[in-house]
């Protein structure tokens, strides 16, 4: 399923032996490696911001194509989001999310330079944090594992998954104190 140097997905023969990976997978679902192809041959088609979705992949399958997926040049060279939730068994790939996507990290990064200029925070308690980046932004301290705040963005449409995506911060660990949602819509002409 990993992408060889000219992007292109390797052999049957090993596509057949990755698949033999998805242990306890569901026989009626698409391969990883059929998933994955659809995504790598829709990516090139679209034009605009689009979220293809996946339902009821295994744990062991949405890693095999996360991790396949993101080692792959047809996704490097776009602006895609990739993201797994073991908790619904839904893969989500966003491709080509605007800029506004990213707001609340440079409000967050922004924030958190005022905050230090300010006295807020010491210059080691900023050097102290780590920022995750993507859809689901994070500050956390560099030597956990885990954040305490995290903030999950996406458009209206996807509200549901940002809510599963905030049941697996909360649920999936006992760091995760607090989740925010942030929910971009479109504004229409005549609003």
């Amino acid at each position: 399923m990993i992408a060889s140097s000219a992007g292109a997905p390797q052999s049957p023969a090993v596509a057949h032996h990755l698949r033999s990976l998805g242990v306890g997978s569901d026989p009626s679902q698409p391969s990883p490696q059929k998933i994955f192809n659809e995504i790598i041959h829709k990516i090139p088609t679209i034009q605009k911001f689009t979220e293809i979705i996946y339902e009821n992949i295994s744990p062991s399958d949405g890693a095999l194509i996360c991790q396949s997926l993101e080692a792959s040049e047809h996704v490097e060279r776009r602006n895609i989001r990739v993201n797994f939730n073991a908790f619904t068994r839904t893969l989500r790939i966003r491709i080509m999310p605007t800029e506004l996507h990213d707001a609340h990290q440079r409000w967050a990064i922004d924030a958190l330079v005022e905050w230090t200029q300010d006295g807020l925070l010491s210059r080691e308690e900023q050097r102290a944090l780590d920022a995750g980046v993507g859809t689901n932004f994070f500050f956390r301290a560099d030597t956990d594992d885990f954040p305490s705040i995290v903030m999950e963005s996406g458009w209206s449409e996807s509200l549901p998954y940002l809510r599963a995506d905030k049941d697996l911060w909360i649920k999936g660990n006992n760091f995760v104190q607090l989740v925010i949602l942030l929910k971009c819509i479109t504004s229409l002409e005549d609003e």
